[in-house]
């Protein structure tokens, strides 16, 4: 059985902590969460307002692509490839649409 100080310099090797990868996994979905709660309220509210709306949905997709591109150096899958080109176009559409209508 190992002992304390085994323990530890095991997780010191590995370069991991126990459940700290958990708690940032928690804290980014909690981030995620708030962000895109926000995103619906001022959505909703840009919408009635007759505003548009693709600044929002410029910061939504870039979120979206950095996420899927840290994916991808991880992966290399080919779904994951397509989701980041897709987002990625969706991104530049949604910044052009925003950008062209407030000019």
């Amino acid at each position: 059985m190992l002992d304390k100080k085994d323990v530890l310099q095991k997780y010191r090797a590995e370069g991991k902590d126990e459940g700290f990868d958990e708690k940032v996994r928690r804290a980014d979905e909690k981030g995620f969460v708030a962000l895109a709660f926000c995103s619906l309220l001022l959505m909703i509210y840009k919408v009635f307002m007759d505003l548009n709306i693709g600044d929002i949905l410029a910061l939504l997709n870039i979120f979206i692509v950095v996420v899927l591109f840290n994916h991808y150096k991880e992966e290399k899958s080919g779904l994951t490839l397509f989701l980041l080109i897709f987002h990625s176009l969706f991104f530049v559409a949604s910044l052009v649409w925003f950008v062209s209508s407030t000019l």
